[in-house]
């Protein structure tokens, strides 16, 4: 923490840090967006933190029904500046990178059957060989006009957005209800012109350098295992997002639509 101006904060100050700076005001407009879509959200709320067991507060937790399907989605949201940029490493998406999961929840006559349902093999939306990234940094220039990178408040936003996911995957496979075929994605929501990447091929050698992206993907591949019911469920979760809050609407429109996470149901 920087050392504080003995000064007092003024109204204008408070005025030029929500007009500039803060998260919440940001938080608030991706908010809005998501309900405009029709989603249900919920908003600052708290969860358990799964790896460190403390009391969190998530940004948003957000749903939405089109036909038989549900996204759910964790969302976290920070408002970066261009001066400080975050930026994806990314490289080629491997076999064993291909892929996705989905909760599926099919009625039975005498009783209902709930499992997961692994899809790959070009199947997934996740396709062989587009570029996946692997490492995200925060650059700027310090005064004395030297660049250095710090990612520390990102990769903290990204780790919510990810543990949030589990009590997301919990809730969505008790459900024995319409819809039966449901997905939980962890979601990172940037301002525009703020996100870039680099892409890298299998040798370390740069094929494109740094260029500005609306949406970017991360590879997590995180289990989360939990008893439901009567089953013991393991649910991984292959990518994290990245998002620009000017490409979000599109973004959700190709997640859920013909060519997105549920398109071998379709």
């Amino acid at each position: 923490m920087p050392k504080l101006n003995s000064a007092p904060i003024s109204e204008k100050d408070l005025g030029e840090y929500l007009a500039s700076e803060s998260d919440f005001a940001f938080e608030m407009k991706v908010l809005s967006l998501l309900r405009k879509l029709e989603f249900t959200c919920s908003h600052a709320g708290t969860y358990e933190d799964p790896i460190t067991q403390k009391i969190r507060q998530y940004d948003l937790r957000a749903q939405k029904v089109r036909g038989n399907f549900k996204l759910v989605l964790a969302v976290e949201c920070k408002n970066l500046r261009p001066n400080f940029p975050l930026l994806v490493s990314a490289v080629p998406r491997t076999a064993d990178e291909a892929f996705h999961e989905i909760i599926v929840f099919r009625a039975a006559p005498i009783s209902a059957m709930l499992n997961v349902d692994h899809v790959d093999r070009g199947q997934s939306k996740y396709r062989l060989g587009e570029m996946v990234g692997k490492r995200t940094d925060q650059v700027g220039r310090a005064h004395n006009s030297e660049l250095f990178s710090d990612d520390g408040a990102t990769f903290d936003k990204m780790s919510q957005a990810i543990n949030s996911s589990k009590d997301l995957f919990i809730e969505t496979a008790w459900e024995s209800t319409h819809p039966f075929l449901r997905m939980v994605v962890p979601v990172l929501v940037v301002p525009a012109d703020v996100l870039w990447q680099v892409d890298y091929n299998h040798d370390g050698n740069i094929t494109k350098h740094p260029y500005h992206v609306d949406e970017a993907t991360l590879f997590i591949d995180h289990l989360w295992s939990a008893l439901v019911g009567m089953n013991n469920l393991n649910y991984r979760i292959s990518h994290l997002h990245i998002v620009t809050l000017s490409y979000l609407e599109e973004a959700i429109e190709l997640w859920m639509g013909p060519k997105g996470f549920f398109s071998t149901t379709n």
